[in-house]
């Protein structure tokens, strides 16, 4: 011990005045404040100029910026890029006075639907994994600022559904039938097309027949795929549009690779309908543009692409058409023999019994 440290320990007074020494002056206690007070102000300053920032941000384009990064900088979703439509007209080359609509389709993928078989190499297959990215692309704002939305496979509704409610957004989500894990959304902003829909339409795509009306239905070869189509008309609230809004469908087809048939003829049925709901709404919305948008599972050169865009069928379309028709051979040989007509009974509207 040195001489000062053994005189301090013998002297308590000496040792208190030491410990009063090293406590700050007024002076030193008042810069200390100033200092944390000019800290304050300009954390809020620049609080207050991000926020600023953001909504002029959402103001512009309905973003938030780097909406697709989470607060350390990791990447939730890959940002895409937006796609025009064919034949559409450009406001920027002042060709057209129209309201641009941007609208996005995206099967999200059900989380009653994951299976670590399908996706054995993934480390985000539990929701409490998925959600932050989902969430994230799935808002408007962070995610890429869509107008309309057509979603399928959604499920987890109480997330999905206050994410859309918070973003200003209204929404129809049908399913077809109550023990259905997941649906279609159909999802608008509010300050584009108002609250509620004008008309909307669920269509059971197993019970709609290709036929005609006029003709008798046959169902004694339909295969059961539980698919439906939704269909939703729009009032637009720009009183300078030229139409009363727009007719928005959506639809999730047979997922089956080897029954191309069955998606030719759901996207026929799909067609024929949502002419048919546009016509039900009356004349002034004969004009209005009907947007089909899902998942159909089929690629450009399958008969169902063939056939939604208006291109001349390819031997490969009427081939894997022919190879995928849901017919039993038994009922084909008895209509050879002229004991059954388009799958009834001969004279009746009955179904032929094979």
């Amino acid at each position: 011990m040195t001489e000062s440290a053994a005189a301090t320990a013998a002297d308590p007074a000496q040792a208190k005045k030491v410990k009063q020494s090293k406590r700050p002056s007024p002076e030193e206690i008042e810069a200390k404040r100033r200092e944390r007070a000019a800290k304050k102000e300009k954390e809020a300053a620049e609080k207050a100029a991000k926020e600023a920032e953001l909504a002029a941000a959402i103001a512009a384009n309905g973003k938030i910026p780097n909406g697709h990064l989470d607060e350390h900088g990791n990447i939730l979703f890959v940002p895409r890029d937006w796609a025009p439509v064919v034949g559409a007209t450009s406001q920027q080359e002042g060709t057209s006075s129209k309201q641009k609509i941007r609208i996005v389709s995206w099967n999200i993928l059900a989380q009653g639907l994951v299976r670590r078989t399908l996706f054995p190499g993934s480390d985000c297959l539990k929701f409490k994994d998925r959600s932050i990215g989902l969430t994230a692309e799935f808002s408007s704002r962070t995610g890429h600022g869509w107008d309309v939305g057509c979603f399928q496979e959604v499920d987890r509704m109480d997330v999905h559904g206050e994410t859309l409610k918070k973003d200003g957004f209204s929404f129809v989500y049908e399913k077809g039938y109550r023990q259905k894990q997941h649906g279609l959304l159909v999802a608008w902003r509010q300050d584009l097309f108002g609250v509620r829909p004008h008309s909307q339409l669920t269509i059971d795509l197993d019970a709609e027949s290709v036929a005609p009306a006029s003709e008798p239905v046959r169902t004694a070869c339909s295969r059961v795929t539980r698919n439906v189509g939704l269909f939703v008309a729009l009032d637009t609230r720009n009183t300078g549009a030229s139409s009363p809004g727009l007719i928005v469908a959506t639809t999730h087809l047979f997922w089956h690779p080897m029954h191309a048939y069955e998606r030719a003829r759901q996207s026929g049925i799909l067609v024929r309908r949502l002419q048919e709901f546009r016509a039900e709404l009356g004349e002034a919305w004969q004009g209005v543009p009907c947007i089909l948008a899902g998942d159909f599972n089929d690629q450009p050169h399958s008969a169902t692409y063939h056939l939604l865009t208006g291109r001349k069928l390819t031997q490969h379309c009427l081939d894997e058409v022919a190879t995928s028709s849901v017919v039993h051979k038994s009922i084909d040989e008895r209509r050879e023999k002229g004991n059954i007509s388009n799958g009834f009974a001969p004279g009746t509207t009955e179904p032929a019994r094979v």
